[in-house]
């Protein structure tokens, strides 16, 4: 991630706490207080945040894990599980698709698709063997 950006995502948290406005004496305004602690919340998730997105690895994880959950939410886990096919087709390093795989083989499993579930499993093994 450029530092640009993380820059940006830093004070956009900063600007989010200091909304209840400025602090002169945080115990006589709880509301300042407050403000404070919700910023300090902020800024320590984002650094949390940024440590794993920078990982593309994690970030390919996050976004899929988003999607198939959204996908179940709304019903659809066939949806989800064609998104997941799709990220395979198009996602070149083998240790990123053993990622969705494990999340495809999860919907497979909760649509009792269990054939096509051990198939996803079976080439994370089958591709890890190859690595090592």
């Amino acid at each position: 991630m450029k530092k640009t950006t993380i820059v940006k995502i830093v004070v956009v948290c900063l600007a989010i706490g200091l909304i209840s406005g400025p602090v002169v004496n945080a115990e006589d305004h709880p509301q300042e207080k407050q403000g404070i602690e919700r910023m300090k919340y902020y800024v320590d998730f984002m650094v949390y945040f940024i440590d794993i997105v920078d990982d593309s690895t994690n970030a390919i994880g996050m976004a899929q894990h988003g999607l198939k959950d959204m996908y179940m939410e709304m019903g659809q886990p066939q949806k989800a599980a064609e998104m997941l096919e799709q990220a395979i087709l198009i996602v070149p390093d083998p240790k990123k698709r053993n990622v969705i795989r494990f999340t495809l083989a999860d919907v497979y499993r909760k649509m009792q698709q269990h054939d096509k579930a051990r198939e996803h499993l079976m080439k994370i093994i089958a591709e890890n063997a190859v690595l090592n």
